[in-house]
């Protein structure tokens, strides 16, 4: 049975004899048909569903979710540093490192059109495809964040105006109060 499964997941909807693999081979000869004989006998299917392959491969989905949220918090932190200035460029280049291997990665897993024989039409994997275009644009926002921050990365600038309120002891040891304001110019 777990052969059985195995060779189902593998060539789900496919006709037998454009199978090839060693472990369908090795049932086939300890069934004691041939390949042929079993491929006579094999049922018909009826047309598979449009899109019994959309799915999204398991090692895809968690590298994406990892680069994701790693670009969402470097994104923010760029924000940040953009509006106050920084004295590093260290989150600047791990945005580019990041969003660029997110960018190659949707690039690379973005699903190509197949021809359905059973219904004489191209397909695609949607969910594959929608998460190829969230890596990639998720990946160009990181790598146009960094970038503007390494190019407008400066040191914060240093406060012109301070005030301070303080306590201090007046006559009769009563607490008094003080106000102080600076401006540098």
């Amino acid at each position: 049975r777990c052969v059985a499964e195995a060779i189902n997941r593998k060539f789900q909807y496919a006709e037998l004899m454009n199978m090839d693999d060693s472990t369908l081979e090795n049932w086939i000869k300890e069934s004691g048909f041939s390949k042929k004989e079993l491929g006579m006998i094999q049922p018909t299917y009826g047309p598979p569903p449009p899109n019994w392959n959309n799915h999204i491969p398991r090692s895809y989905g968690v590298a994406s979710s990892i680069t994701g949220a790693f670009s969402l918090s470097l994104n923010t932190m760029n924000g940040i540093q953009i509006a106050k200035g920084a004295s590093k460029n260290t989150v600047a280049v791990l945005g580019l490192i990041n969003g660029g291997a997110q960018v190659a990665m949707g690039g690379i897993m973005f699903p190509k059109e197949v021809f359905n024989e059973w219904y004489g039409t191209y397909y695609t994997n949607e969910s594959q495809k929608m998460l190829s275009m969230v890596n990639i644009g998720l990946g160009t926002s990181t790598i146009i964040l960094s970038t503007l921050n390494l190019v407008t990365n400066r040191k914060p600038k240093e406060k012109k105006t301070s005030m301070n309120i303080y306590s201090l002891p007046s006559r009769n040891y009563y607490s008094g109060m003080g106000f102080s304001l600076i401006r540098r110019f």
